[in-house]
């Protein structure tokens, strides 16, 4: 028994919404709730994130009285990623036949694990690992990794990844009455051909947010070459990838994103600020980052390139510190570090070294 694991065995409906918030992820300036990223909220689901100091007052008529509430406010979702064979069903655990499911919360490195395999009407098999964090060394940094193995089937894989503003204020049943529209759509648009960023702002309190998030495909430590195309709403945009996949063999989907508010210091404007995180990133780009590994656990079969960008959380150094380009771990003595696998428990050792295909190599800095 590991006393640092909460985890669920099973897919729940009635008791989604309890794991949603004791799986919430956050790192002091904003938190998540677990909710799975390709739901949207209902009666089983309620996707929040929240930033510290982020409020915003509403007026709402109930009962032919004027009732004004002020709202720690439900900001953009930035979870929002699902699937599905080419032209087949999007990913919905409530449509398809659940074989599967696990969900795992990592206290001590601050991961949230989800296992899930199903089978869809084609009789078609797909296994899915799916990881996220928030960051603990960069508090505007979260990330989201779905790796998906075609267990039957081969062909194109449709990927839906998306920034989502039409959220709302909604998941407190005995407040519905109230308005809890607090966002209004300022402006979308895309980086290159990996990044779709975001900018609403809050009705009358005039805090603008803004999220950019970068979602590329990796197989084999190597970015893959994907169709895609943008599609644009009034709060809402998406990157529609297709990909083709070949039965028995993973693909990973990584989902970097960065949020800025107005509030923030030191920063112009907090659209510039989100997507300066990833303008400046080199197209093609694989920086080594990295998820810390302790003995007697395992990084996991899903072995990317650049998803863990940051440190889950601030813990004892590990004995191995895991970069995703590499098969292999890189061992915590300096000389054999690779660039970048520098979690926050890792802070003070050196690195500067390099990686390429399945081996490690070192450079001392």
């Amino acid at each position: 028994m590991n006393a640092w694991l909460l985890a669920y065995d099973g897919f729940d409906p009635p008791g989604e919404r309890l794991r949603e918030a004791l799986c919430t992820l956050g790192n002091g300036y904003f938190a998540t709730r677990g909710a799975a990223p390709e739901v949207a909220a209902g009666d089983v689901h309620y996707p929040g994130t929240y930033v510290a100091g982020v409020y915003n007052r509403l007026v709402s008529r109930v009962a032919a009285r004027e009732v004004e509430n002020e709202d720690l406010v439900n900001v953009p979702n930035w979870l929002p990623l699902t699937f599905r064979p080419q032209g087949a069903r999007w990913l919905d655990l409530d449509e398809l036949e659940v074989l599967g499911y696990r969900q795992e919360l990592d206290l001590r490195r601050g991961l949230l694990t989800r296992l899930v395999r199903v089978r869809d009407p084609d009789g078609r098999l797909t296994r899915m690992t799916q990881r996220r964090f928030v960051s603990m060394a960069d508090p505007h940094l979260a990330g989201l990794e779905t790796t998906v193995v075609p267990e039957n089937w081969s062909g194109s894989l449709e990927v839906r990844s998306a920034l989502d503003g039409t959220v709302t204020n909604g998941g407190v049943e005995r407040y519905k009455a109230l308005s809890g529209g607090h966002l209004v759509p300022l402006e979308a648009g895309g980086i290159g051909d990996d990044t779709v960023w975001l900018q609403m702002e809050t009705r009358t309190s005039r805090v603008r947010i803004a999220q950019a998030a970068r979602t590329r495909v990796v197989q084999n430590g190597q970015r893959v070459a994907v169709e895609w195309r943008t599609v644009q709403e009034p709060g809402r945009i998406a990157h529609h990838l297709i990909l083709d996949v070949r039965e028995g063999e993973p693909v990973t989907i990584e989902k970097l994103v960065a949020l800025y508010t107005s509030k923030d210091r030191a920063i112009a404007e907090p659209g510039a600020a989100a997507r300066g995180r990833w303008r400046d990133t080199p197209t093609g780009s694989t920086g080594c980052w990295s998820v810390t590994s302790w003995p007697g656990t395992s990084s996991g079969a899903a072995a990317t390139s650049t998803w863990a960008a940051t440190a889950t959380s601030r813990s004892p150094a590990p004995s191995t510190c895991t970069c995703f380009t590499c098969s292999r771990p890189c061992p915590s003595t300096p000389s054999t570090w690779m660039s970048g696998c520098r979690p926050a428990g890792c802070m003070g050792r050196p690195t500067g070294a390099t990686s390429s295909g399945t081996s490690c190599s070192s450079s001392h800095s």
